[in-house]
Parts: structure tokens; C-alpha cells; sequence
């Protein structure tokens, strides 16, 4: 158990790091700059109440914490992202040590050398919850560094805001873990983890939208207003929490040494219809990586459209939520410019939309490089297809999914949020928000097929720029970047600006960045072995 512990340890350092030390930083960072923008508790009151009232930022972060402090502003905003995201990184850190293992043979290996699988998920389990745990001392520790010279962070709410945030991702790592006996491939097993993940936000707003207390303990994003850190202060529904966690853990290993290598829970019949004579008829690489990348597609735009069309709808509550308080307006302004407040808010929504339209298009391209280190790039090229056209054709598919979905996306968001105001021109202000993000997921898609195709080892760096993009963009004014640090941003240089001007230099520059990527990534790879 020892050896595996460490071998797991060995072999995810760099994802442990690369997940913990950011979130960890975020948390340590946002009290200051919120003692920045907000410099008295008068003013966070100002800014509370009309956000007390507000459905959409309710449906998002929950309900407002009264008496609103700045740790409690913290452990609202920042401390629901840390949670979301922590449970991300743990679904993710669970299913590749499980199934991803059993796909790619390491399992196997494992098991021949005497180990059980019982002992092998005992194992990933343990690195799994521990993550957690780390995550949540991580960001009670940084709370605490915070509480020194910031009023209004108690120490007790800064380690009960850590010990929240390890319970409610500790339970994603469960599910996590659980889904990997569920699900019959890795890639399955990470949707069902985040289907999870939605289904625990979606009810978790509901909850909060509608005030049914009874629905909050069933997603753990709502487990946070059990214990109330910085008011209630309420330490005891930990340990209820923290046996739901293990007992979910502790089914989860039992399933896994009920079942077979590389079986899944319940046993199910092989409807694979891949054996049946003339059942499949030959794919082309459009073709194949088409219906390879159809279910994710799909799953991206339901969420993207659905999330879009709903925060859009709340465009006519948000200018006296915005105005109420100087901070918050002078903050909006600086994310987003623009003359209204309408403006400011469907130009931040489109910045949400170029977030998740990005991540689709790096994870659609990043696909064939799984391909390749699974040994499923090599029968193609083997079939006679040049090397590049693969990671071209992934670049292309990602292209085509992320226009749909922004044509689709920014139409329904564009009427939704014309519906919830009486400003005229918001229509055509909210298409122009939406859609002006397009070009940022085109260069995201070219820098993850350069990465895929160039550099396989470290193709996890294309996920780098995004993330970048995201924090500047929606927190650099918070913490003061100036503002050439701010246009490094993919999301900075959308070609309609919120105060009405065109300028199309910054997006043609981001088609060219895209363009340029899978050119360059397709003249690399055909110099290089493939991998796996």
C-alpha cells in the first residue's frame, strides 16, 4: 500500500501542484483585494443589499451571508469557485487513478504483482481525499494569514470556511471514484463526475432560489450554508458530512473488489455493435473524430447555452445591483467598460461565454492527444493517413462545435436578455457581447493543437492561456493589474467594445494565433515519433 501511495504521489505531483497552488493562491488573494475595492464594512453593507434580493447572483454564489464581512464575502464568492473547481480537480484525480489506469494497463500491472483492486482503489481513495484535506488547510491557512490585518475574519470562520471547502470536494472525489466502477471507459467516467458536478450546482440554486432548506444537505455546494462560516459558525454538521464521505468512499472501494478488471458496476451486456458484420461503415478522419467528440460536444453546448440564456435573463435586475454601490460599479467598469450598466453586464456574460467556449474547443483538441498516448493515433496513421491530419482535423471539428455553439448560444442570449429590460438597443449590444468571444476560442483551439502536436508530454500547458485569460479578466481589476498585463488576456479583444466602438485588430490577431498553432503543429508533428 506504501509503494502505491508513493507511485501515485510520484506520478501526480505535477497535477497536485499545478491544481492546489493556484486555488489555494486565489483564496489567499482575494480578501486584500476585496479590503482594496471596499475599504469600510459601511461599504460592503451598501453593496449587500441589493445582492440579498438578487435571483441570478443567488442562483450562482448563493444566499447572501448577513452580517456581510469581508470573510463572509469571501467564503461566499471566492470559497463556492475553490469549491467547484476543487471538486474538478478532484473528479478528475480520481477517475485517472481507477479506470483511466485499467484503460491504459497500469491496473493490470498493478494486480499481477499481488495487490487487489480493493487495495489499488483503497490506495487512489486515499490520495484522492487527501488532495481535499489539503486543499481545505491550504485555504484556511490563507484565510487565517488574511484575518491578521483584515477586520471581519474570525479564525474560527477561516478554518471552518477550509473544512467546508474539504468536505464538499472530498465528496466530488467520492463520486469521482465511484463513477469509475460505473462507467466503462475513463472518458465515461469523467462525464458522469461532472454531470455530478452540475447536478450539485443545479440544486444546490434551486435551493437557494426557492429557500428549501430541506434540498440544500443534498448537493455538497450547499453544505457551506450548513455550517455558516463567519455567522453561524457551526462546526457540528462537519461530522455528518465527513460519514457521508466515507461511507460514499467505502461503497465505492466495496464495488470495485466485487468486479473484474476492466468490467464495470452493475455487469452490463456488450452492446457493442463495433462486432456485427457491416455494422459500421468506414470513417475518414472527419467522420471518426466526429463521432468521437459528439457526446462531450453536446454535453458543452447544453450547459454553455442553458447557463447563458439564464444569467442573460437577469440583465434588467443587475444595473440597480451594480449601482448601488461606487466599488462595485467602478470595478464592473474596469472588467468590461461601457456606457450602462446593461452594457458592463452582457459584456462580462459574454467573457463568460469566450470561458466555457474555450474550454470546450482545448479539451475537444486536446482529445487526440489522449488518442495518441492511448495507442488509438497509431492503427490511423498506420492506415496510410498523414500524421498532421489528425490534430488539423481536431483543430477543425473544435472550430466548427465552438461556432455553433456561440451562433446558437449568443441568438437565445441576445433575446433573453432583451426581454428582461426596457433599454433599447440591448439586443443588438448582448449579440455582439456574445459573439464577439468566437475568435478567442479559435486561438485557444490552435494553441492546444501546437501543444498536442509539438510537445506531448506537456500538452496540459494548453490549458495555461485560459486559465490566465479567466483570472485577468474577471479578477485583474480587483487586484490592480495594469493594463497591458490585462490585454494579454484571449478575452480582452473581443471586436465590439460595451462603449459601442469596432476595432477587428485584436480579433484577427486571435484567428491568426489559432491558424498559425495547427499550421505549426502540423509541420511538427510529422518530425517526431508518436507516443504511446
Amino acid at each position: 500500500m506504501s509503494t502505491l501511495l508513493r507511485l501515485h504521489l510520484r506520478t501526480r505531483r505535477g497535477f497536485l501542484v499545478g491544481w492546489l497552488t493556484p486555488l489555494i493562491a486565489f483564496m489567499a488573494l482575494t480578501p486584500p483585494a476585496y479590503r482594496a475595492t471596499y475599504p469600510d464594512q459601511r461599504e460592503l453593507e451598501i453593496l449587500a443589499e441589493p445582492m440579498r434580493v438578487n435571483l441570478g447572483l443567488r442562483a450562482m454564489y448563493g444566499i447572501v451571508p448577513d452580517p456581510f464581512t469581508f470573510g463572509a464575502f469571501t467564503q461566499w464568492e471566492t470559497g463556492m469557485w475553490v469549491s467547484i473547481l476543487g471538486s474538478v480537480m478532484a473528479i478528475l484525480l480520481a477517475v485517472r487513478l481507477t479506470r483511466a489506469t485499467e484503460d491504459d494497463g497500469i491496473a493490470e500491472m498493478v494486480r499481477s504483482s499481488g495487490l487487489t483492486t480493493r487495495t489499488h482503489t483503497l490506495s487512489a481513495a486515499i490520495v484522492v481525499i487527501g488532495a481535499c484535506m489539503a486543499l481545505g488547510i491550504g485555504s484556511a491557512l490563507a484565510l487565517l494569514a488574511c484575518s491578521t490585518t483584515i477586520d471581519g475574519m474570525s479564525a474560527i470562520g477561516c478554518v471552518l470556511t477550509g473544512a467546508v471547502v474539504a468536505a464538499a470536494t472530498s465528496a466530488a472525489g467520492a463520486v469521482g471514484l465511484l463513477a469509475a466502477q460505473v462507467a466503462k471507459t475513463a472518458r465515461g467516467a469523467r462525464g458522469l463526475g461532472m454531470a455530478y458536478l452540475g447536478a450539485a450546482f443545479a440544486v444546490r440554486a434551486i435551493a437557494d432560489v426557492r429557500e428549501l432548506d430541506w434540498l440544500r444537505p443534498l448537493s455538497p455546494l450547499g453544505w457551506r450554508d450548513l455550517v455558516g462560516p463567519f455567522s453561524d459558525d457551526r462546526a457540528w454538521p462537519l461530522a455528518v458530512m465527513a460519514l457521508a464521505v466515507l461511507a460514499l468512499t467505502a461503497f465505492a472501494v466495496a464495488v470495485a473488489a466485487r468486479r473484474d478488471l476492466g468490467a464495470t458496476w452493475p455487469e452490463r451486456a456488450d452492446r457493442d455493435r463495433s462486432t456485427r458484420p457491416g455494422s459500421w461503415r468506414g470513417l475518414g478522419s472527419w467522420g471518426l473524430r466526429a463521432r468521437l467528440e459528439w457526446p462531450a460536444v453536446v454535453g458543452w453546448a447544453v450547459a454553455t447555452i442553458a447557463l447563458t440564456v439564464f444569467f442573460m435573463s437577469m440583465t434588467g435586475e443587475m444595473p440597480s445591483m451594480l449601482e448601488s454601490s461606487p466599488g462595485t460599479a467602478d470595478l464592473a467598469r474596469q472588467m468590461a467598460g461601457g456606457s450602462t450598466m446593461e452594457d458592463v453586464f452582457t459584456e462580462l456574460m459574454g467573457t463568460w461565454l469566450g470561458l466555457l467556449v474555450a474550454c470546450a474547443a482545448v479539451q475537444a483538441v486536446l482529445s487526440v492527444h489522449g488518442d495518441e498516448v492511448a495507442g488509438r493515433l497509431a492503427p490511423e496513421v498506420g492506415a496510410g493517413v498523414p500524421r498532421w491530419r489528425p490534430f488539423a482535423v481536431a483543430w477543425a471539428v473544435a472550430v466548427v462545435a465552438v461556432t455553433v455553439i456561440v451562433a446558437i448560444t449568443a441568438l437565445l442570449g441576445a433575446f433573453a436578455a432583451d426581454a428582461s429590460t426596457q433599454t433599447p438597443d440591448v439586443l443588438g449590444g448582448a449579440l455582439w457581447s456574445l459573439g464577439g468571444q468566437w475568435p478567442a476560442a479559435v486561438a485557444a483551439a490552435g494553441i492546444a493543437a501546437f501543444f498536442a502536436a509539438t510537445l506531448p508530454k506537456v500538452a496540459w500547458l494548453a490549458w495555461l492561456p485560459v486559465a490566465w485569460s479567466g483570472v485577468t479578466t474577471f479578477f485583474g481589476g480587483i487586484f490592480g493589474f495594469p493594463d497591458w498585463l490585462m490585454d494579454v488576456s484571449l478575452f480582452a479583444h473581443a471586436p465590439h467594445a460595451a462603449d459601442g466602438t469596432v476595432d477587428w485588430t485584436g480579433s484577427l490577431v486571435l484567428a491568426g494565433i489559432g491558424l498559425a498553432g495547427v499550421a505549426l503543429g502540423a509541420l511538427a508533428v510529422g518530425k517526431r515519433d508518436l507516443v504511446g
